[in-house]
């Protein structure tokens, strides 16, 4: 079985995932979250930062 994904080709899709990265760690920041959905939350940032570097 083989995944086929295609690239994100877009500076603006790039460009809204990195906002949508930092909008989810200012969350966690600005309304000192904590426990289980602040991880959850910092997790689902990450990914955004790294979908948006690798353009996936």
């Amino acid at each position: 079985m083989e995944l086929d994904f295609e690239k994100n080709l877009g500076r603006r899709d790039r460009i809204v995932r990195v906002v949508i990265g930092f909008l989810l760690l200012f969350l966690v920041y600005y309304w000192n979250l904590i426990g289980w959905l602040a991880i959850v939350i910092v997790i689902a940032a990450i990914s955004q930062f790294i979908e948006a570097a690798f353009s996936y």
